[in-house]
């Protein structure tokens, strides 16, 4: 078996040894030729002009849809004043309520890159809904309140008892994006901006009035507001076809603070107590996207 395999193995090399001779010897007996003469670039056919036909600039506007998931995060502090008939004042501040809730993302995002060479430079805009609620019960004992030097309701529900109902209903971004090409089909980038949000918060506490005769009260202070805050990001992106592609982005979304009243826990003849909160929302965004890009040839 071994000779047979080293005849084999001679005859490919003879063999080849006779084409290149061949060749050579049929290119000393052709006649000489004159100068070359250049062929148009449009008689070229579209094969043999490589691939660089079908590598996108990725300067141009762009239109797309995405989705995913948020991780919203309520930071809260809650805040009592008390007023007595003589106006001196007590104060005290209680962590919480704080919860965390897991919600559905989706919307749409616009904008306009521009590539030069490796590098790619942008902004955006975008819009998206969430489909998410965090439903709590928060109480801070009627002891922990008169430690703190004011007055609390101690029967028959114990110290301040509330419910909360919270969600962030829509998201805006206006973005700027700076990248790198990895190669002509993909880039990842940075992204940063200006992020507004809708906010929805709604509570129900127990309250007592007392003009004579001790009464329990249910009250209710709901809210929608607009906060102004910032996201930044990173993502990665890259071609599919010759107009559209996909995406990974994650965002870090900080709406800030929103102090507001929650209306009037104790009216009795030793003092009036009023509540507030203090709300920090925070949002992480895990979405995947498709997009269209109209500047593609």
């Amino acid at each position: 078996m071994l000779h047979k395999i080293e005849s084999a193995s001679l005859l490919t090399v003879a063999v080849c040894l006779v084409v290149s001779w061949s060749a050579a010897a049929l290119a000393a007996d052709l006649p000489v030729m004159g100068p070359a003469v250049p062929v148009p670039a449009a008689a070229v056919p579209a094969a043999a002009a490589g691939l660089e036909g079908t590598t996108p600039s990725w300067t141009g506007f762009y239109l797309g849809g995405h989705l995913g998931g948020a991780f919203v995060n309520w930071d809260s502090e809650t805040s009592f004043v008390a007023t007595d008939p003589a106006g001196d004042i007590r104060s005290g501040t209680f962590p919480g309520p704080d919860s965390s809730d897991t919600a559905f993302i989706g919307g749409v995002h616009a904008g306009y890159d521009w590539q030069s060479a490796d590098y790619l430079f942008g902004v955006e805009a975008t819009a998206s809904a969430l489909a998410g609620e965090s439903n709590d019960h928060y109480a801070i004992p009627a002891a922990s309140l008169i430690g703190a030097g004011l007055a609390a309701i101690t029967g028959p529900v114990d110290g301040f008892q509330s419910d909360w109902s919270r969600r962030v209903e829509w998201l805006a971004t206006a973005k700027a994006r700076a990248g790198y090409l990895v190669n002509p089909n993909a880039f990842l980038y940075l992204t940063g901006g200006l992020a507004v949000g809708g906010v929805r918060s709604d509570v129900s506490y127990t309250g007592l009035v007392d003009h004579g005769v001790p009464t329990l009260t249910s009250v209710s202070a709901d809210s929608r507001d607009t906060q102004v805050g910032y996201a930044i990001g990173a993502g990665a992106e890259a071609a599919v076809t010759d107009r559209l592609s996909i995406r990974l982005e994650y965002l870090y979304v900080d709406l800030g603070k929103n102090d507001r009243p929650l209306g009037t826990y104790i009216e009795s003849p030793c003092c009036v107590e009023t509540v507030s909160v203090d709300e920090d929302v925070r949002i992480h965004t895990v979405t995947v996207g498709l997009t269209y890009h109209f500047g593609w040839q």
